[in-house]
């Protein structure tokens, strides 16, 4: 019998790829990794690096990216230029970031800027994953 693998282009947004049933399991189809992302970072300070480690956990977590590190080719770099500002009210404290996306050549593709609770990084980095999204659109593959 023969089996056929075929990789085909579904929408702008997914590139999905047949896998042939072995051991016995059924025909499925799994999203596929469109893009490599670096995050760099030029603060050292606790909120920076809670923003990078949020930012790099939804990147893991995106069916759209997969992350890489030591200037792939090809990749979207996501970099922190600076420490995170950030202001106190009462007990919560609010982060203000910046990042600026670009390809390992040093392409500029955009940026993203916004603000989250210290204890809600997750919000900010998914932001930042959807503002990639759009900043890869314009990158090749």
């Amino acid at each position: 019998m023969l089996q056929l693998t075929l990789t085909t282009r579904v929408s702008e947004r997914y590139r999905w790829i047949w896998a042939p049933h072995a051991f016995g399991l059924p025909k499925i189809l799994c999203p596929v990794p469109d893009r490599s992302v670096e995050v760099w970072v030029g603060g050292d300070d606790g909120l920076t690096q809670r923003l990078r480690d949020a930012i790099e956990h939804a990147f893991q977590s995106s069916p759209r990216f997969v992350l890489s590190s030591g200037k792939k080719s090809g990749a979207l770099v996501v970099t922190i230029p600076a420490s995170v500002r950030w202001k106190q009210f009462g007990k919560r404290t609010q982060v203000f970031y910046r990042v600026e996306f670009a390809t390992t050549d040093q392409q500029k593709r955009g940026a993203s800027k916004g603000s989250c609770w210290d204890d809600e990084s997750a919000t900010c980095a998914a932001h930042i994953v959807g503002d990639a999204e759009v900043a890869a659109r314009g990158t090749p593959h």
